[in-house]
C-alpha cells in the first residue's frame, strides 16, 4: 500500500501600499454640504475719457495748421475733435473744445465773452440745440447757459457742425465732433498767443442711484494728430481792423463864398464812427482834392478844388476851399475838442488825397469797439459859384 504525503506550502503575499492610504467605507451614511452667498458692490467707478485725435485746418482744405501757424480773424477754420469713453457716452454730460488766448487761464467753467479772449465750442446732452447732433458756441451769464451757432454782440461764429445725435451717443464709446468756425474780430493779434484746450464733464449717470461723482477733465492745451495730449500747439494771430462810418455822410447846407473857419456855419460834426481791431491801430482821414459841382445855378460852373487856407487868404483863387478836422473826446453833446484842428494840405498834383493821422490807439479787447466823432470846418474863396459840391471824406484804420 502506497502512502501519499501532501505537503502544503503556505505563501504569505505582502503588498506594501507605499504612500497610499486605505480608505474605510462606512456603510449606511450620506454626504452633505452647504453654501453661503458672497457679493461685493462697486460704486463711483468711471472710465476716464480720452481725446484720441485732433484735426485743425483752414476750411475746405486738408492741410493741417501746424505749431506756430498763422490765423486770421473772421476767416473760417475746420476742427475735428475725437473723444473715447470706454463705458460709453451715456454718462458724459458735456464736451467743450476751447480756443483761447495764452494770456487767459482755462478754467473748468469757460465762457465765450465779448472780450474776444476765448471761444467755447460745446456739445451738451441737456441742451436742445446740441443734443440733436450739433455743436455751438457756449456762453454763461449768471446761472443761464446759452448754446448757439451765434451769440448776440459776439463775432465768433459756428458756421457748420456735425455731431452724433444723443440717441446714438448713448450707445457708442467713441465719437467725433466736427465743426467750422469764424474767429472773432477782436481775437488778440500776436505771435504764438492762441491755443486749444478741452473740458469734459463725465459721470452723469450713476447706476447705483447715488449722487453723481463727476469727473472733470481739463487740459491746458492740445496739439494736432493722434496724440493730442502730447504737447501744446500755439498759433499766431494776424492783425485785423474794421471801421464803420455813418451811412448818411456829412453835409454842409449854409456855405457861402469867403467863409472863414470860425464861422458857425463852417462847422459840421460827423456821426459816430466805430473802430474795431484785434491789435494796436492808427486812425486816419483823407479827403478828395476835387469836389464835383452838381445842381449849379449857372452854366459852366467848375468843380471846387481843395487848397490851403493860406493860399485862399493870399491869392484867393476861384473855386477853391480849405478843410480842417478837429479831434476830441466824447460823443454828440459831450464832445470836447482837443484843439483848433489840423488842416488838410495838398500837393496840387491832381492825384493827391490829403491825409491826416487822427490818433494812435492801443488794443481794446471789446467786440463793441471804440466810437468817436470829429468836427470838420470849411473855408472858401470869395469866388465860389452857387452849386452843390460832392467829394469823399475817407476814414481808415491801419496796423501800427
Amino acid at each position: 500500500m502506497k502512502i501519499l504525503s501532501l505537503i502544503v506550502f503556505s505563501i504569505l503575499s505582502i503588498i506594501t501600499l507605499g504612500s497610499y492610504e486605505a480608505l474605510d467605507v462606512i456603510s449606511n451614511t450620506t454626504s452633505d454640504d452647504d453654501t453661503i452667498d458672497g457679493e461685493f458692490q462697486s460704486s463711483g467707478y468711471n472710465n476716464p475719457t480720452e481725446v484720441t485725435n485732433f484735426v485743425f485746418t483752414k476750411s475746405n482744405t486738408n492741410t493741417a495748421i501746424g505749431d506756430g501757424g498763422s490765423l486770421t480773424p473772421q476767416e473760417e477754420y475746420y476742427v475735428k475733435f475725437e473723444v473715447l469713453d470706454y463705458d460709453s457716452f451715456q454718462d458724459v454730460e458735456f464736451v467743450e473744445l476751447v480756443f483761447y488766448s495764452t494770456n487767459t487761464a482755462l478754467s473748468v467753467d469757460p465762457s465765450t465773452g465779448t472780450n474776444g479772449a476765448m471761444a467755447v465750442f460745446e456739445w451738451n446732452r441737456n441742451d436742445s440745440y446740441t443734443s440733436v447732433g450739433a455743436i455751438g458756441l457756449s456762453s454763461t451769464s449768471g446761472a443761464v447757459r446759452t448754446i448757439s451757432n451765434t451769440l448776440t454782440g459776439i463775432t465768433w461764429e459756428v458756421t457748420n457742425s456735425t455731431v452724433p445725435a444723443l440717441s446714438s451717443l448713448n450707445s457708442v464709446t467713441e465719437a467725433a465732433f466736427e465743426f467750422t468756425f469764424k474767429i472773432s474780430k477782436v481775437a488778440e493779434q500776436g505771435t504764438n498767443n492762441w491755443q486749444f484746450g478741452y473740458v469734459i464733464k463725465d459721470g452723469l449717470e450713476n447706476l447705483q442711484g447715488q449722487t453723481p461723482d463727476f469727473n472733470i477733465v481739463s487740459n491746458t492745451a492740445i496739439q494736432e494728430g493722434p496724440t493730442p495730449d502730447a504737447g501744446a500747439f500755439e498759433y499766431s494771430m494776424a492783425w485785423y481792423g474794421e471801421i464803420e462810418v455813418p451811412a448818411g455822410g456829412i453835409s454842409w447846407t449854409a456855405i457861402t463864398p469867403g467863409m472863414e473857419f470860425d464861422d458857425a456855419n463852417s462847422l459840421q460834426t460827423t456821426g459816430a464812427i466805430k473802430y474795431i481791431s484785434n491789435g494796436n491801430y492808427i486812425e486816419k482821414v483823407s479827403v478828395s482834392e476835387v469836389w464835383t459841382a452838381t445842381q449849379a445855378a449857372l452854366d459852366n460852373v467848375g468843380d471846387a478844388h481843395l487848397t490851403s487856407s493860406s493860399i485862399i487868404t493870399s491869392a484867393n483863387p476861384p473855386q477853391t476851399f480849405a478843410l480842417k478836422v478837429v479831434t476830441g473826446t466824447g460823443l454828440s453833446g459831450s464832445f470836447s475838442a482837443s484843439g483848433s484842428g489840423e488842416e488838410f494840405v495838398t500837393e496840387n498834383d491832381g492825384n493827391y488825397s490829403a491825409e491826416i493821422t487822427l490818433s494812435n490807439e492801443t488794443y481794446l479787447a471789446d467786440e463793441a469797439g471804440r466810437q468817436k466823432i470829429y468836427q470838420l470846418k470849411v473855408k472858401t474863396s470869395t469866388d465860389l459859384q452857387n452849386a452843390t459840391y460832392e467829394g469823399q471824406i475817407k476814414f481808415t484804420i491801419s496796423n501800427q
